[in-house]
């Protein structure tokens, strides 16, 4: 008898034990009774809390400004530009790189945008700004051309370029003439120093259809859009032009790889209205006609 005693009694304290479990955990707690006052005292310390965090909200708001804000802050600053332009001394110096150090080319100088694979040096600068930088000197452009390669001489004002860079060797500043970084193939002599003639690039006209087939009209800088600023071939675009009727003939300027530093190497462009003597010393025109046929500049197979 007292074992099933023992047994009915442990039954039940168990079945009483599980009750009072599932009581206490899904019971729901009871609110005390708050009086009047303690309930109008409580809203309003809610209400109170809900003014500080809208108050604190619109202090955010304020002090940061919207997405259409930040994004005319960010068109209204105007890029710092690398080129350097000293007024007084009517001299243009622009930073730039080794594109082609041999074979056969066509520009000088252009942008990114212009024809590196045939340009000696590939330039950072704006071509508006250089034009506006020629024109502010007093040079007056003079553009004939009607297309690309077009024959004879061209005339006007001359703007005179030089290029400096560090020696990889020595680290000591080394400059040279423009026209002494492009060999002449036919003549075996770099090209004749005669300066470049500002020719000027144009604007013009550009129409387009959209997807939608709305008509928009816009004015294009050609030496923007097309990138090449200076040229040995005669080009319409450009800038500064090569004034002699050799600018007709895209199979005689190669550059002088004797001269120049390697492929990709940083150099200065400087652009200036006068011939500087001091300069022109320092560089050194190649005659081929004087030198052993060893140190002749390399020539590409299609160029013969």
């Amino acid at each position: 008898m007292s074992q099933k005693r023992f047994l009915v009694l442990s039954t039940l304290a168990l079945i009483g034990g599980g009750a009072l479990f599932l009581y206490l955990f899904y019971r729901k707690p009871e609110r005390k009774k708050l009086s009047l006052r303690q309930e109008e005292g409580a809203k309003a310390s809610r209400s109170e809390k809900v003014s500080r965090q809208t108050q604190a909200k619109a202090k955010k708001n304020k002090a940061q400004p919207k997405k259409s804000e930040k994004k005319k802050k960010k068109q209204g600053k105007k890029p710092v530009s690398p080129m350097k332009v000293d007024m007084k001394k009517k001299e243009i110096r622009v930073p730039g790189v080794v594109t082609i150090r041999y074979g056969l080319i066509e520009v000088f100088a252009c942008t990114i945008r212009g024809k590196r694979h045939e340009s000696i040096f590939t330039i950072d600068c704006d071509p508006k700004m250089l034009q506006f930088y020629l024109l502010a000197f007093g040079l007056k452009p003079n553009n004939p051309l009607q297309y690309f390669g077009q024959g004879g001489k061209l005339e006007g004002d001359l703007v005179y370029i030089y290029v400096r860079w560090k020696d990889p060797k020595t680290k000591k500043w080394v400059i040279y003439r423009g026209e002494d970084l492009v060999y002449n193939i036919k003549t075996k002599k770099t090209m004749r120093r005669s300066g470049w003639v500002f020719t000027g690039s144009k604007f013009e006209k550009y129409t387009y259809k959209t997807p939608e087939g709305k008509t928009i009209t816009k004015e294009v800088f050609l030496a923007s859009y097309a990138g090449n600023l200076v040229t040995t071939y005669h080009d319409p675009a450009a800038i500064l032009n090569n004034p002699m009727e050799t600018g007709g003939d895209d199979t005689l300027y190669y550059a002088n790889y004797l001269a120049l530093p390697p492929r990709g190497y940083p150099v200065e462009l400087i652009f200036t209205v006068r011939e500087v003597p001091e300069w022109d010393r320092q560089s050194r025109p190649y005659d081929a006609t004087k030198q052993s046929v060893s140190k002749k500049p390399k020539i590409s197979k299609g160029a013969k």
